[in-house]
């Protein structure tokens, strides 16, 4: 149980879970597994990824549980290894680890969520549609979900929602699925694929025109300029 909700997972190799203070957890596994526990601040991840990163968009860590990240696993990793071996070549190793580590974590729309999608918005179904949207953009969703979320009907949510934002809720949905998937890219021991499915696309086919239809450039050609 993560915050009150039934989350469940095998825990498979590089995936990793975030639990932010104050967020209630309870689990069991019924198999050994081996893990990390890495422990910071809201304001040693600021620090390290830079105070215009986190504050100026309003973000927050959200409570996640296994979501795949082989690069922050391996970093995590490290961390562990040089701190278990006493620093053998000064604390700045482990400073430079974490370093990484908060620049991946910042680009990680599944893990740093920004508020600042909220401002502005006064009816508080559009701000619980918004909610929902973002707590879910990399799994499958409906309009009935959404609507169910926000308390109204489909037909009038559709209506309110392009009203307030100016788009219709699936370009709402496909431009913030692409800004996840931009996120995504900088971790390189990803697969454009894998950048795909855990962006909550439902093909390659289907990621790689909404994401050209939005940048004007494929993928690919995208992630070799990062």
């Amino acid at each position: 149980m993560l915050d009150g909700k039934r989350t469940d997972t095998d825990m498979p190799e590089d995936h990793i879970s975030f639990i932010p203070a104050g967020a209630s957890f309870t689990g069991w596994l019924n198999r050994p597994v081996d893990f990390v526990c890495l422990y910071f601040t809201p304001s040693a991840l600021t620090a390290a990824a830079g105070e215009e990163a986190m504050v100026a968009a309003k973000s927050e860590i959200r409570p996640v549980l296994g979501v795949q990240s082989p690069t922050l696993c391996r970093l995590a990793r490290a961390l562990h290894s040089d701190a278990v071996q006493g620093h053998p070549y000064g604390k700045g190793l482990g400073e430079s680890i974490f370093v990484s580590m908060a620049a991946l974590l910042v680009n990680d729309g599944r893990i740093v969520s920004q508020k600042l999608y909220r401002e502005r918005i006064g009816d508080r179904r559009i701000r619980r549609t918004l909610d929902y949207i973002h707590a879910h953009l990399d799994q499958e969703i409906d309009v009935g979900s959404i609507a169910a979320a926000a308390t109204t009907s489909p037909y009038h949510l559709s209506r309110t929602f392009r009203s307030a934002l100016g788009c219709s809720i699936w370009q709402y949905v496909s431009r913030n699925r692409v800004q996840l998937a931009t996120g995504l890219m900088k971790d390189s021991a990803l697969t454009l694929a894998q950048v795909a499915s855990m962006s909550g696309f439902e093909s390659y086919s289907t990621f790689a025109a909404t994401f050209k239809a939005d940048r004007g450039v494929s993928p690919a050609r995208f992630r070799s300029g990062l």
